[in-house]
Order: structure tokens, then sequence, then C-alpha cells
């Protein structure tokens, strides 16, 4: 097992919900350890609301997927695909990616 505790923490599944005046969205990003070393499948699902100009919700959908590399360096996941780093926070069960944390599941 692993001594290192981003490591061992980064496999599973994280949510978020962000709101604004705008948006009404639900997030949630999957990662599973690919075997045989330090590349992982990551997959990011979003349900959203937008406001429309006449005042109503649209619904949208979306997924991406991505391999990423661990970097025992920075304790972060490279996503070389979308051009940016994950980290997290094991003490607070956190996934941290642009401005908004997701919580572990």
């Amino acid at each position: 097992m692993s001594s290192d505790n981003v490591k061992v923490f980064m496999p599973g599944v994280y949510a978020r919900h962000y709101t604004d005046e705008y948006t009404n969205s639900y997030d949630t990003i999957t990662i599973q350890l690919i075997a045989g070393g330090d590349e992982y499948n990551v997959i990011e699902r979003t349900r959203f609301e937008k406001v429309t100009d006449n005042g109503k919700m649209q619904p949208g959908y979306s997924i991406q997927k991505w391999t990423g590399s661990y970097d025992d360096r920075n304790k972060s996941l490279w996503l070389q695909q979308a051009g940016r780093a994950i980290r997290f926070n094991p003490a607070k069960k956190e996934l941290i990616t642009g401005t908004q944390p997701y919580k572990k599941l």
C-alpha cells in the first residue's frame, strides 16, 4: 500500500452543486486508477439548467473524459487533454479544480 495519502485518497466519486443568477449546475467527477501505473481515467458529468432570455430554465447535459497522470512532486493529477491539474485535500475530503471544491461521496 502506498504511503502517499493523496494517491490513496484520489480514486472515487466527487460532487458539487453550483448556482448563480444564470445557472443551476450539478457536477460529478469520477476517478479510477488504470491498472499497472500512475494513470487515471477521469469522467466529468454535468447537468445544468440555464436561464433563457424569457426567464425559463433550459436543461443541458455534458460528459467529458480524460486520462490523467499523477504528479508525485505536486501531489496532483495532470489532465493533459484539458491542460489543467486537479488537486486534492484528503483532510477535507475534497477535490479542487477551478474555484469550486468537490466533496468526495
